[in-house]
């Protein structure tokens, strides 16, 4: 498995040790419900769906390591 930047909590609070979603997660989240908001995609088979999430988590990856290069 490839080690990619977390990039953080997506809502950081000092005052809380926070262990939920972190930036990564939720990018993946929003990459792929852009993603499937494609109303010409046809995701009825698993190994396709399995594609799209790959790709999402790709874009995720991306977006945080072109931020750290900021």
């Amino acid at each position: 498995m490839e080690i990619y930047p977390r990039g953080g909590s997506v809502f950081p609070l000092e005052s809380i040790q926070h262990t939920g979603m972190d930036l990564h997660d939720w990018l993946t989240g929003a990459s792929l419900a852009g993603l499937l908001a494609n109303p010409k995609l046809d995701v009825t088979e698993t190994a396709v769906l399995s594609d799209i999430v790959e790709l999402a988590r790709q874009c995720a990856t991306e977006v945080l390591r072109q931020k750290a290069e900021e």
